[in-house]
């Protein structure tokens, strides 16, 4: 493959037969810029240290649920429904969302020095917001970066970003976007299809601290001794409360 692009690929390539690094993608900071009338240019900070929003996984669909529901695709679940159990009508409690700690006093970074343009230029940034995402490799291995933009207006947006942007600084990178609208929330591989090992730092703003299946597996086994968490699983649970 470099021979024939040209292009040396050790960079990508290193991660996948010389290394067990795993993927984890981190969206580090978030800043707003808007352009007001004048030319005059008006910063908003909106780093990584908003907390808030709604628990992801109690609606998560998967991609492939997704795609299945495109292609009108029928499961025998839908065509018999005595074959439902309890696990197709269970939803997992939402949580409500947490708010700044108490005594928290995020430290913002200093302000960048503000380039001056002419109003002229300014008229084609008016009503158009300006984002700048930092990213950065956690984990070491290279992978390309999925994006999901959710509007103030209710809409979305998909944003693929080629692994190719690694390929200069595989530990972080910086990259601007213009949208037409303002954007209520970011998060990074929404349908989990780059099996990123940390789902807590995949948002913007920050939401509620996610316990991933494997932690949540082991709190839940009794160790030698016999302790350990007896609250049983949600289905359990709910045949107690009957």
């Amino acid at each position: 493959m470099e021979d024939a692009s040209g292009v040396d690929l050790d960079w990508f390539w290193r991660g996948w037969f010389y290394d067990i690094q795993p993927v984890d993608i981190a969206l580090d900071t978030v800043r707003v810029f808007t352009y007001g009338p004048g030319g005059e240019q008006a910063a908003a900070d909106a780093p990584s240290f908003n907390w808030g929003g709604d628990d992801e996984d109690a609606t998560f669909v998967s991609i492939s649920s997704r795609r299945n529901k495109e292609s009108n695709l029928r499961f025998l679940v839908d065509q018999d429904t005595s074959l439902r159990d309890f696990y197709y009508y269970y939803k997992p409690e939402k949580k409500q969302p947490s708010s700044t700690p108490a005594g928290a006093e995020p430290v913002r970074p200093p302000a960048k020095a503000k380039e001056v343009i002419s109003a002229d230029e300014a008229k084609k940034f008016e009503g158009k917001y300006y984002y700048e995402l930092t990213f950065s490799n956690k984990g070491g291995l290279v992978t390309p970066v999925i994006l999901q933009w959710n509007y103030a207006d209710g809409t979305s947006e998909m944003e693929y970003i080629n692994a190719y942007i690694w390929r200069k600084n595989e530990n972080k990178f910086v990259k601007s976007f213009l949208k037409n609208k303002a954007v209520a929330s970011i998060v990074v591989d929404p349908y989990k299809e780059t099996a990123d090992i940390d789902e807590n730092n995949q948002s913007w703003p920050k939401g509620e601290v996610k316990i991933n299946r494997f932690e949540l597996f082991k709190s839940s086994r009794p160790n030698r001794r016999g302790s350990g968490n007896q609250a049983g699983n949600p289905m359990q649970k709910a045949k107690k409360n009957n």
